[in-house]
């Protein structure tokens, strides 16, 4: 008898809601089977909530089942379906009919808001073909005040599994600045650790034997290593060190060369005479003139790690480390790495 994958699923937080679950548990520990989820390529990436429901059908591919992933080019063209609904419904519910038909597909994984559409994919196969199958829906990941993570929010807060639109540093701070209260469900949810090892870590944690940053870390390690390789995991790591532990006069030429290639926030400067506030702007670590001026004023930013800098501070060959490199800084976690294209001396 093979492992009970839906016990797994339902001890990770992975099910939200599951048709006919006692004859699904049945049939999944008696034989092998081919299921699929669908994503309508609306945007130019995947993002994080994306994850939920890839990592289920990666479960069943672990325990020996065939998982297939659909890509809703048809429900795409149709874009935003508010007038057309049911259209979008009934061609994401054909998918299941076809797919049963053509490849003995028995089980559908959605997230928890295609419920109705994967109700009404069972119903079809039920009518056509004649044939009992079933439904698992996944949780959606949601913000603290309730919203779901999706790319209907603003662009740049969405994390992409794409390193294009959201580079590998970006991604693993933030796993990295999850939340104490979240972090261990993440564990479970997203990464592929025994449950027996992470409610291990979750006793010492709670007996104050293991600091919560060594647990988010951990978790940004695996979750990172899932999406983007150990290559990239590993350059990622070498860069967080070198920005969060090193002193400023202890960085190489050669740690700068690595972060220019690490994905952190990277401004190219080719113009003498620029301003703080202008970089600020720029490089993207500000909204406004107004929001440099602000965080400036209240010793939120630093360069090269020195605080003391005036409003209308402007950049001198002093700021140049190996004479191409500035650290930019806000706050305690945002970095720009400023690359000079130009010598102030000419």
């Amino acid at each position: 008898m093979m492992t009970n994958i839906i016990q797994e699923l339902y001890d990770r937080g992975l099910i939200e809601k599951l048709t006919d679950e006692n004859h699904l548990i049945k049939i999944v520990q008696e034989k092998k089977i081919h299921l699929y989820c669908g994503f309508d390529p609306t945007a130019e990436s995947l993002h994080i909530g994306h994850l939920i429901p890839l990592l289920c059908l990666k479960h069943f591919y672990l325990n020996g089942h065939t998982p297939i992933i659909v890509i809703g080019g048809a429900t795409a063209l149709i874009g935003d379906p508010k007038n057309l609904v049911f259209i979008v419904h009934f061609l994401q519910a054909y998918d299941y009919c076809f797919l049963n038909n053509k490849h003995n597909v028995i089980l559908q994984i959605g997230g928890s808001d295609q419920w109705g559409n994967i109700t009404l994919g069972i119903d079809l196969v039920n009518h056509i073909n004649k044939k009992s199958v079933y439904g698992l829906t996944t949780p959606l990941l949601v913000r603290p005040n309730g919203s779901k993570l999706g790319k209907s929010d603003d662009y740049k807060s969405v994390v992409w599994l794409d390193k294009n639109k959201t580079s590998v540093y970006d991604f693993y701070q933030f796993w990295i600045n999850s939340p104490d209260h979240s972090v261990f469900k993440f564990l479970k949810m997203f990464t592929f650790l025994k449950i027996s090892d992470i409610n291990k870590l979750e006793k010492k944690f709670i007996h104050k034997k293991i600091k919560p940053f060594l647990v988010q870390k951990i978790l940004a390690q695996e979750i990172t290593r899932i999406v983007h390789g150990d290559k990239q995991l590993n350059l990622v790591k070498k860069a967080t060190e070198i920005l969060f532990l090193k002193e400023i006069s202890k960085i190489s030429e050669e740690d700068f060369v690595l972060l220019s290639t690490s994905g952190i926030s990277i401004y190219k400067i080719s113009e003498k005479n620029i301003d703080i506030k202008s970089v600020l702007v720029n490089s993207g670590l500000s909204k406004s003139k107004k929001n440099a001026n602000d965080m400036i004023l209240c010793s939120a930013i630093s360069i090269n790690n020195k605080k003391n800098i005036s409003s209308n501070y402007i950049f001198n060959n002093s700021d140049k480390l190996y004479n191409k490199y500035t650290i930019l800084k806000k706050g305690k976690k945002n970095f720009c790495l400023l690359i000079w294209k130009i010598d102030f001396n000419i």
